[in-house]
């Protein structure tokens, strides 16, 4: 089954804020019927791709909304042909330099209003009506030391040292509990974890924010940091957290780390007394999680081909770095593997990508606009 099967209700225009290419954007696809609903399906982080083929209509131009540094916001104009609808793609590049990190996370505020914190940290309300997006700097600093890891590491891929993703659960008018996860670097032992940090804000006067550090890896890795330390987050129906936390490229170490080792697993982490446990394992990199209707979505980052899209279900494990349907990079053979893309030790993914789309996060549409 194809991830496009699992639209039951689909939709007619889709309004996010992405990343690509270093260079945030908010784009809005508008379908050929009435809009009604807007909701998520999946992205792809290089070059955009959002299941389907990608054809470039317009070149770039300006338009009269204004950035964090006042430069006309840019606009262009491109066609997604999908298997069931084409859609006409509204991209805005609403930052007039390149960020260093990559990744980042929004969140829904209400009808008009996205939080944006960039990899790098920094943080932002998006202004969003029909004539004119708007871009205003607010006070929340993660609890990110960009500036010291970047001094210390100078050789060190610095795109990859970042805001992961980024979780609000809304409270009363402007008071909002938000949540950071974000890869940490020790620089006392030299290593690095995976760390997701709370604080009370409040929108009215965003210099309040005090952030308490709820979960961290363990242990802490020397290795070199890579792209694979997942990071996503999504709140579950009975209130807890789930936080995907990628292999961070130590296969072997994960082999060999037992059942609680946190890293390429799903981790539950139950709010309050923070207690937490193992969901699902088997993870290389995953980037996308979705908790929707009782169901859990996941998606993630294989190897050479492979990227997977995962239905998850509790204390399963997802094969990685035992299995997977892609093979190690310049080669066609997978060397966990016995035989080159067999998946049948551990859960088969609901649908692999073979090559690799680099797939990032997944939404699901609500609506009906989009006859199914």
């Amino acid at each position: 089954m194809g991830a496009d099967q699992l639209m039951p209700e689909a939709f007619s225009e889709v309004s996010a804020v992405s990343e690509t290419r270093g260079h945030w954007s908010v784009a809005k696809s508008a379908g050929r019927v009435t809009i009604r609903y807007w909701f998520l399906i999946a992205f792809a982080c290089l070059g955009g791709v959002m299941l389907g083929d990608h054809l470039k209509d317009l070149s770039q131009k300006s338009m009269d909304s204004k950035s964090d540094d006042q430069h006309p916001i840019e606009v262009s104009v491109d066609y997604v042909f999908g298997n069931y609808y084409d859609l006409k793609v509204s991209s805005y590049r609403i930052f007039a330099e390149k960020k260093v990190a990559d990744g980042g996370g929004l969140a829904v505020v209400d009808e008009s209003r996205v939080l944006l914190t960039t990899g790098d940290g920094a943080s932002y309300i998006v202004g969003l009506d029909e004539a004119s997006i708007q871009l205003e700097p607010i006070a929340i600093e993660p609890p990110l030391d960009v500036d010291s890891y970047r001094k210390h590491n100078p050789n060190a891929a610095s795109k990859w040292y970042r805001v992961t993703d980024i979780l609000l659960e809304k409270g009363q008018g402007s008071e909002h509990l938000l949540y950071v996860a974000a890869t940490h670097w020790d620089r006392e032992r030299d290593c690095y974890t995976l760390r997701l940090s709370e604080a009370k804000i409040n929108l009215d006067n965003t210099a309040t924010a005090n952030w308490a550090v709820r979960y961290r890896t363990d242990p802490c890795l020397k290795t070199r940091l890579k792209n694979e330390t997942g990071g996503r987050m999504a709140f579950l129906d009975n209130g807890s957290i789930l936080v995907s936390v990628g292999n961070f490229g130590v296969d072997k170490r994960v082999l060999k780390g037992g059942p609680d080792y946190p890293y390429g697993k799903v981790v539950e982490l139950e709010r309050g007394e923070w207690k937490t446990k193992i969901f699902t394992s088997g993870h290389r990199n995953p980037q996308g999680l979705l908790v929707d209707g009782g169901e859990i979505w996941e998606t993630e980052h294989g190897p050479h081909g492979g990227d997977e899209l995962n239905l998850l279900k509790y204390s399963t494990d997802y094969g990685w770095p035992r299995e997977s349907y892609g093979t190690d990079y310049g080669k066609k053979t997978f060397k966990y593997n016995v035989l080159t893309g067999d998946h049948s030790r551990t859960k088969r993914p609901i649908y692999a990508w073979i090559p690799s789309i680099a797939v990032s996060n997944l939404v699901r549409i609500h609506g009906n606009a989009f006859p199914a």
